[in-house]
């Protein structure tokens, strides 16, 4: 591997948000000194120099061990504000997948920003409490948007309100929508012209049907 293919690899391993350090660069790239992983940090600095979205960070982690990692701000800070104080306003998630979008929205951001960002949520974070539900909707909400995507029918037992046993429902879901606390599939019944609206938290063994 050349000097420059490299360095080209370096930059990329970055961009793709992994975190390399002095003696993993040595091990990975057979560097004879460590003067040569700083040179290949220094060259990956530059062309990240004049890319305003990207932001490229060096930590001293030990002795002789530097940590390296690239930040990148894709969405303006007031942007992201905006998202996260919409989120928790709406109390729809539970807190495990509230902190987990927070952490993602939190990494565009350079490390100044994110001390500034969690400053101005920390009130919102603490007294966070889901409105409805305290289990997982976002691998739900994956799986039902491809279903809606590719226009499948699938079967799915529905808890109402009543304490009764789930119904089974065997249709296509045509959209899905947000209200109030609640995210709700529209989903058009098998052999039937009309749609009727599910909430997506009381979703229980979706298929293929």
């Amino acid at each position: 591997m050349t000097s420059g293919e490299r360095v080209l690899n370096v930059l990329m391993r970055l961009l793709h948000g992994e975190r390399l350090t002095t003696s993993g660069m040595m091990a990975q790239y057979g560097y004879q000194s460590k003067k040569t992983g700083e040179r290949d940090t220094a060259a990956v600095k530059v062309l990240l120099k004049d890319e305003a979205q990207y932001t490229f960070h060096s930590k001293i982690i030990g002795l002789e061990e530097k940590s390296y990692w690239v930040t990148t701000q894709s969405l303006p800070f007031e942007e992201i504000l905006a998202l996260l104080k919409l989120m928790m306003g709406t109390r729809a998630l539970n807190r495990v997948e509230m902190n987990q979008i927070k952490q993602h929205l939190l990494t565009m951001l350079s490390v100044a920003d994110q001390q500034r960002m969690n400053n101005l949520i920390l009130a919102g974070v603490n007294g966070y409490l889901p409105a409805t539900t305290k289990e997982p909707l976002l691998s739900k909400i994956r799986l039902l948007t491809d279903y809606i995507q590719n226009q499948t029918t699938i079967n799915f037992a529905y808890q109402g309100d009543s304490v009764d046993d789930p119904v089974m429902v065997t249709g296509v879901p045509m959209n899905l929508t947000f209200e109030d606390t609640d995210f709700y599939v529209l989903v058009q019944s098998v052999g039937q012209k009309q749609v009727l609206r599910y909430r997506l938290n009381r979703f229980e063994n979706i298929s293929v049907s």
